[in-house]
């Protein structure tokens, strides 16, 4: 290997250490609030009405009603209580929405 290849080596090794700390120091979107579910009184928490209002824009079902649902479903399975709740929820809606279109 030359000193001309060395030298281009180290150059693409610097243009990489560069981008990896402008990535790093690039703004992380913030974290979302926890959703969670309370056996003993049936409810959700965390779950704030813009999530709501996204969810029937985006997918046009009666969020509520699919709230209410998954409340009974966890309490009929309590073997099988989801370990995130926010992902539990989104993948709930969805399956609904297929549902509804039939």
């Amino acid at each position: 290997m030359t000193v001309d290849d060395l030298c281009a080596k180290v150059e693409e090794l610097s243009r990489r250490v560069e981008a990896l700390e402008a990535k790093k120091k690039s703004p992380r979107q913030p974290k979302l609030p926890a959703i969670t579910f309370d056996r003993v009184t049936a409810r959700w928490s965390g779950i704030d009405d813009g999530w709501v209002d996204m969810m029937h824009q985006r997918l046009g079902i009666d969020v509520e009603k699919e709230l209410d649902r998954a409340s009974v479903w966890i309490k009929n399975h309590p073997e099988r209580h989801p370990k995130d709740c926010r992902r539990f929820l989104t993948n709930w809606m969805l399956k609904a929405q297929r549902y509804a279109r039939g």
